[in-house]
């Protein structure tokens, strides 16, 4: 019974993945865009891989992110196309771009492949 509840969250997220990248917006967000909407900024994003999740980006350059029982802390920058971050336990510390783009009124951020990685629902100073 778990393995096929497993299966069938499994296909969910692979259908997810699958329509958000169908729709992947092509207003893209300049680096500077990104820092002025986010910076010192609370956001609470929805990822197809890791559930809801919250994220802090500080002026400073530090970072937190929570998604489930999932907390870690690290560093960001922008570049002048996305933000990047590394953190000390996801990814094993190793550092990742994402982009930022626009459709309509919802905002996504969009992995180094450029497939729709989270849709940003609220951000909060």
């Amino acid at each position: 019974m778990r393995t096929r509840l497993a299966c069938m969250l499994a296909m969910a997220g692979a259908l997810g993945t699958s329509a958000a990248q169908a729709q992947a917006p092509e207003n893209l967000w300049s680096g500077d865009q990104i820092r002025s909407a986010w910076s010192d900024k609370k956001l609470f994003a929805r990822s197809p891989t890791a559930g809801l999740l919250e994220m802090r980006l500080r002026s400073d350059g530090t970072a937190e992110v929570s998604a489930g029982n999932v907390s870690d802390s690290g560093q960001w920058r922008v570049t002048d196309k996305a933000y990047c971050v590394k953190w000390q336990k996801i990814r094993k510390g190793e550092e990742r771009c994402f982009g930022v783009a626009q459709r309509g009124d919802k905002v996504f951020t969009l992995g180094p492949d450029g497939a729709v990685t989270s849709e940003i629902l609220r951000v909060i100073d």
